[in-house]
């Protein structure tokens, strides 16, 4: 049985395989994070998954050379008849138009592809960024995938004006239940996170910019960002505005490193203009950390105004200042919220509430290509990273 939840028969897997697609697990970002969760609660050893990295940290040459090595793999696995679906991590821009590449020739090989969207910015890609031909490109794509899946029902609305495809399945974000980061009643009160990239999407640069004001307001106000970004540009910035002993630049957060200012912090910032769910955000919930973010993409899905956080509309300083000045000056309010961001996540996006959907799934998808479900072999040296 699943540890999840899902009924699995104990039959031994054949020899068809899923096919995952998406960056390494070890990179920055959102899909890494998702796809890390997955594998941390044991996903891809209960079910025959092939894992194909497209995208890795490094130089323009190592990229290619890894997303080249996993098409080729890609290939060979469709033309052995091994490949019971493909799931593909997809967001927008580069990334949806390199997994392109393997969706189409899975479509050729009439290899059922579940479509799994990422992206919060994945309407305005469609609509602003792409012309006339890459609009037909990105609708034949999703239209002739077997199943899109999405964080969340809101994409039903953005997806009705670009896809046909009306086989749309909900599976959120998750994190896998950690001790590294406890909930902790007593934090640092003046002390601010904020994780992600350091971009304007992000809601970086309002963030800086709210910071003058509650610097003097609070003398003794931190304000934390594990991230990258334009690093020069970010130093000038900080610099103009004088707040250069307010800020630290903790760079890419991971690990026991990441942990530490989760347990630390008290209040988690995320003031983006794109989003879908981020994981940044699930990661403070869990630690027990009440959030401070704007009414964007699936935000407002898990975040209740008042109740896990504070909302506000994306570009609003302001409304940004008086938000994070509420809680800095609220210390009953800032646990209530957090205590009720970390049930949330014990609730709603808890592994045990979102695998058994995944579950499902791959089950229907291997039931087709003429396979019982049932746990993998121990020993099957396929389940791995490519």
């Amino acid at each position: 049985m699943s540890q999840y939840g899902a009924a699995l028969d104990g039959y031994v897997w054949g020899k068809k395989r899923i096919v995952m697609i998406g960056p390494s697990p070890n990179s920055h970002g959102g899909i890494a994070s998702v796809v890390s969760s997955w594998k941390n609660v044991g996903l891809f050893e209960r079910w025959p998954i092939t894992y194909l990295e497209t995208q890795v940290e490094g130089s323009k040459i190592g990229k290619l050379r890894v997303g080249l090595s996993a098409f080729c793999r890609f290939l060979q696995l469709l033309t052995s008849k091994r490949v019971a679906c493909v799931h593909i991590h997809v967001a927008r821009r580069r990334s949806f138009w390199r997994k392109t590449i393997f969706a189409l020739a899975a479509f050729a090989s009439r290899c059922p592809v579940l479509l799994h969207l990422h992206s919060g910015g994945f309407a305005r890609f469609y609509h602003r960024e792409c012309n006339h031909l890459q609009k037909r490109v990105v609708r034949f794509v999703l239209d002739h995938a077997a199943q899109l899946v999405v964080l969340s029902k809101g994409w039903h609305e953005i997806l009705r004006p670009i896809s046909t495809n009306s086989n749309i399945t909900v599976v959120a974000n998750f994190l896998e239940p950690s001790v590294h980061a406890p909930i902790r009643e007593e934090r640092d009160k003046d002390t601010i996170l904020f994780l992600g990239l350091l971009n304007k999407d992000k809601g970086f640069y309002d963030l800086l910019e709210s910071m003058p004001v509650l610097c003097r307001e609070f003398p003794r106000l931190v304000l934390v960002c594990g991230g990258k970004g334009e690093h020069g540009q970010i130093t000038a910035r900080i610099k103009q505005l004088q707040i250069e002993q307010y800020v630290k630049l903790a760079g890419w957060l991971s690990g026991d490193a990441k942990d530490r200012w989760l347990s630390r912090a008290s209040i988690f910032v995320l003031p983006s203009y794109v989003e879908n769910m981020p994981m940044g955000i699930l990661e403070a919930m869990r630690s027990g950390m009440p959030i401070v973010s704007t009414k964007v993409g699936c935000i407002p899905d898990i975040i209740e105004h008042g109740r896990e956080g504070l909302l506000v509309d994306h570009g609003d300083t302001a409304a940004l200042q008086t938000a994070i000045r509420r809680l800095l000056l609220n210390d009953d309010e800032r646990r209530i919220m957090g205590r009720a961001a970390r049930r949330r996540i014990d609730l709603e996006l808890a592994p045990q509430v979102v695998v058994p959907i995944l579950d499902t799934l791959y089950s229907k998808y291997l039931a087709r290509s003429g396979q019982q479900a049932g746990m993998p072999h121990p020993h099957d040296e396929e389940v791995r990273c490519v």
